[in-house]
This record gives structure tokens, sequence and C-alpha cells, in this order.
């Protein structure tokens, strides 16, 4: 039968939490500003040019070579569309045309 080991009185200290709004000691918060988001970026890449077309891509593969769609530029071996070619993509698209409504014949 084998011996039972000693447990060992180690005890790992407990980390007192500080508060979101706390800084910890030592540590200037900075404002905001200090660091802005940088500006949203000019193009859009495959992934989000197809959730805007709606299509696949082998569909949208197609509409480019048939010169319904703008052409892609390459930025890191990605195919990647200025945003600027998107937008005047969607303005240039015909505007649906509905029947009028008919009149009720007031008799």
């Amino acid at each position: 039968m084998r011996k039972k080991r000693k447990r060992s009185t180690f005890k790992p200290r407990r980390r007192q939490r500080i508060q979101d709004d706390a800084a910890p000691s030592g540590v200037e918060q900075k404002p905001e500003d200090a660091n802005p988001r940088p500006p949203p970026l000019p193009y859009y890449t495959k992934r989000e040019v197809l959730a805007l077309v709606q299509r696949t891509w082998p569909a949208l593969w197609n509409m480019i070579r048939q010169g319904k769609f703008p052409k892609p530029r390459e930025l890191f071996d990605e195919p990647i569309w200025f945003k600027a070619d998107i937008e005047a993509w969607f303005t240039a698209l015909p505007v649906r045309t509905y029947k009028p409504l008919e009149k009720e014949n007031a008799a």
C-alpha cells in the first residue's frame, strides 16, 4: 500500500480585483483622443463585395468578364474594389419601373 503524500502548505496569493474605472497604481490613464481609431478603409474586400451584391463568386466573376461589374485591383494577392467604383456601379443600375396605380371608378 502506498504512503499518503503530505499536503503542501503553499497557498497561492489571491489577486485583488481592480474596478473597471480604476487605474492600476503607477499607470496614468490617457485621454480617449490619444489613440483615435483609424479612418475606414477606402476599399471593399472580396467577402464584403459578395455580401453587398448578394451574388456568389462565380456569378460575380462572370459579371466582371462580361463588363457588367468593375474589375478588382490587387492588394497583397487579394482582390479589392475601391468604394467609389462600387458606389458608381450601384448608382448606374437602372431604376425599376412599376405599373401606375389604377384609379377606382367612382360610380
